[in-house]
Formats: structure tokens, C-alpha cells, sequence
């Protein structure tokens, strides 16, 4: 018994000793490059999350704070990605996050880098114009640009994450369930016709993967200054390719005159559903009361 206990433990050290020096594998050039890179990334969007969170701080509630709760979600999802990356080129680290690898696209990433550039200066731009107010409407309308701009740059940043290094997006095993629908709006009917424009970037094969499922809104809020109207919009994908979709959410009066719009961009995974949510200040009141239907179109980026 002494001799299967000794030997036993002699395979035990053994084995440790491979599993050790398996997880402390040299990690070849291209692959500590590839790391280098991916902390580069990682510190910068940290310091973001740490920017949005001290935005945060700033608001108890209201529509300004929810657009950045959206912000810290996308700005999360965007480190964690990176951050399995990194474990999974390191040391093979078991991670709570499932992510599927794709190949890189450094044709799509060089084009969402310029994109990001835009947005960047269309936030310095709207960060701007609100520090020219110090109070009322017009400035709480141009903060709710500022952090609307921010979230549309994290969106471009997360896609070119998503082209550089690779990645896909972890579907939740809960994707599929159906969700309740949000209450609608006190007064808006839906359009008879969902529209899924084909607008410029779309082709004909992106048409005919993407679909309009469902729309929906609903009143949060209402005074004599303006009324917070949330919408949502649920984009379903039939191929086996994932898209960036730009959603847009009209409301219409009766005649269906347009009185105000929405945009979000949302990622709709291969075989899957996205789903854009936002929120809009629709003023003056006089426009507000007017509201009776509503709409929404798609467009690929």
C-alpha cells in the first residue's frame, strides 16, 4: 500500500510539473505583440468606463443618466472581450464570458478607426456647444446630445474591436426567449407597414436577411416642457452573417407629418435578433400632444 501511495504521489508531482510549465509556455513574437496590443486597447476603454462612471455620479435619474447606463453596459461588454482575449492567449484562463472567435477584418477595422475619428470630434463638437449653457432646457437637450454622441462611439468602438482582433459578440442561452412588450404609448398607433428601407450600403442580399420584428414605445414622462418617450425596435438576421444596423424610430401625427426621430445603432448577430432601445425629449409640448402614430426603418452600416 506504502509503494501505490508513493508512486501515486510521484505521478501527482509529475503531472504538476507538466501542467505548470503547459501554463508558462513562451509566448511566441507575433502573440506578445498581439497582447501588447489588446492591454493597449484594454487600458484605454478602462479609462472610459472610469470617465462614464464619474459622468454617472453627476445625475440621480432622468434620460441623460439611462443613456449612459447604455454607455457603461456597451463600454463593459468591450473590456470584457478584450480582457478573454488576452487570457485566452496567455495561459488559457477559464472565463466566465464565452466568446466565439471569428478571422480578422483589418479592411473593416481601418474603416470603423475613421469612423471613430468622426465621432470623436462630433463629441468634442456637442461637448461644446453644451458648455455654452450653464442651465435650462437647451442645455439638458445638448448634454442628452453629448452622451447620445458617446454612446454611438462606443457602439463604433466595440464593432472595431469585434473586426480587429476577431471576436464575436456572446449570445445569452436567453436571446431567443420572447420579451414582454413595453406598453404603448398613450395615443400613438403603429403604422399599418413596418419599413425596412434599403438605404445606401444596404444590398440587396442585406435586405433580405434583415427584418423589422417588432416596434414599440412607450411615455415616461410628460410637462409642460417636453415629453420622454422610450421606443424600442427589434431587428431579427436570417443569414449566417452578423450586422451593424442602424436603427431609426420615427413618431408621426395623424397625417404622418414626422414630428421627431430617434437612432441607434445596434449589432443583430447571424441567425439572431437585436435589439435597439433609446429614448427621445419630443418639444414643444404642442408637437408632443400631436403624436398618433409611429414607425421605424433599418439600414446596414
Amino acid at each position: 500500500m506504502t509503494a501505490l501511495v508513493h508512486r501515486f504521489l510521484i505521478i501527482l508531482v509529475i503531472a504538476f510539473i507538466s501542467l505548470s510549465s503547459a501554463c508558462t509556455a513562451e509566448l511566441t513574437t507575433e502573440q506578445k505583440q498581439l497582447v501588447a496590443e489588446l492591454k493597449g486597447d484594454l487600458s484605454r476603454i478602462r479609462q472610459e468606463i472610469a470617465d462614464a462612471q464619474n459622468d454617472d455620479a453627476r445625475y440621480s435619474g432622468g434620460l441623460i443618466k439611462a443613456l449612459i447606463a447604455i454607455r457603461l453596459e456597451v463600454l463593459r461588454t468591450n473590456a470584457a472581450l478584450v480582457e478573454q482575449r488576452i487570457h485566452t492567449i496567455e495561459a488559457g484562463v477559464r472565463s466566465t464570458l464565452v466568446v466565439n472567435t471569428t478571422k480578422p477584418d483589418p479592411e473593416r477595422a481601418a474603416r470603423l478607426a475613421k469612423e471613430i475619428d468622426a465621432q470623436k470630434e462630433k463629441v468634442a463638437e456637442a461637448r461644446r456647444e453644451a458648455e455654452r449653457y450653464s442651465g435650462g432646457l437647451i442645455q439638458a437637450l445638448s448634454e442628452t446630445s453629448v452622451a447620445t454622441a458617446r454612446n454611438t462611439l462606443a457602439m463604433l468602438e466595440q464593432q472595431y474591436v469585434l473586426a480587429k482582433y476577431g471576436l464575436t459578440l456572446p449570445t445569452p442561452a436567453s436571446a431567443g426567449a420572447e420579451q414582454p412588450a413595453a406598453p404603448a404609448a398613450a395615443g400613438i398607433e403603429k403604422r399599418a407597414a413596418q419599413k425596412a428601407h434599403a438605404a445606401s450600403g444596404m444590398g440587396k442580399e442585406q435586405n433580405d436577411c434583415l427584418k423589422i420584428e417588432s416596434f414599440d414605445s412607450s411615455v415616461l414622462s410628460t410637462n409642460d416642457v417636453f415629453t420622454e418617450l422610450a421606443w424600442k425596435v427589434d431587428v431579427s438576421n436570417s443569414c449566417t452573417e452578423p450586422f451593424s444596423v442602424r436603427v431609426r424610430f420615427v413618431v408621426y401625427d395623424k397625417d404622418e407629418f414626422e414630428l421627431d426621430s430617434g437612432n441607434e445603432t445596434v449589432y443583430v448577430p447571424a441567425h439572431g435578433v437585436g435589439k435597439a432601445r433609446g429614448k427621445m425629449l419630443v418639444s414643444p409640448p404642442g408637437k408632443a400632444r400631436r403624436m398618433a402614430k409611429q414607425g421605424a426603418s433599418i439600414s446596414a452600416r
